[in-house]
């Protein structure tokens, strides 16, 4: 249920399996399409590891991270969030420096499960716990976009997964879908599933949102 990416009108929903790791461990939780190339970047939250995958099906090991989570490629740098409990947080690593270089933190996060990449050029939006925490990378500053709280959640209910497109922003949380203005400042609706969480969203080109669920499904809604 995790792994969303868009090429074009096509998404794919990811599944990379686990190597030499306990059933207990997923695989790939994250599949992330480079810019202008036909390479894909995987996040293998069981090897511990983000990798390159090449149109011939061989990898590359683009960086290491005990629990790589979610990625976003801008400007040919990988950004991803490693979303362990303690030194976790937002970082990068450049595609062009070559296999497995050492990844550099940008900013420090509590434990963060979802990242997104702003329109701007700098920013991006990262969830932690239940909050959308907006983060610009050139003035290190932090703002807050949204807070999730319904009363028919628990309190420990958390963003898994954010999605944005020209104008708004899309966040996961529990089983509830979140529309929200790309200023943050106006909430445009909610939609609740009627079973299951939704794990992964993604927008396509053509402006429909795919959600899937923890209990196997994949859903679309169109504009």
């Amino acid at each position: 249920g995790r792994g969303l990416v868009t090429i074009g009108h096509s998404l794919f929903l990811g599944n990379a399996g686990c190597d030499d790791c306990g059933a207990a461990v997923p695989g790939a939780v994250c599949v992330v399409k480079i810019d202008d190339d036909d390479d894909l970047v995987l996040c293998e939250l069981g090897s511990q590891r983000l990798t390159r995958l090449k149109p011939d099906g061989s990898r590359i090991v683009l960086a290491r991270a005990p629990h790589p989570n979610e990625a976003v490629v801008r400007n040919r740098t990988l950004y991803f969030i490693d979303a362990a409990d303690t030194g976790g947080g937002l970082f990068a690593v450049d595609l062009v420096d070559g296999d497995d270089a050492p990844p550099r933190q940008v900013a420090e996060f509590p434990r963060p499960e979802a990242l997104a990449a702003a329109s701007d050029v700098a920013s991006f939006y990262v969830g932690v716990g239940p909050d959308v925490v907006v983060f610009d990378e050139a003035t290190r500053s932090r703002s807050p976009c949204y807070h999730h709280h319904h009363d028919d959640d628990p309190a420990s209910t958390r963003v898994t997964s954010i999605a944005v497109d020209a104008d708004r922003i899309f966040v996961a949380a529990g089983p509830s879908i979140v529309a929200l203005s790309a200023d943050c400042q106006t909430r445009l609706g909610e939609t609740r599933l009627a079973t299951g969480d939704a794990t992964s969203l993604a927008v396509a080109t053509d402006g429909a949102l795919y959600v899937a669920t923890s209990d196997g499904r994949l859903l679309v809604s169109r504009p």
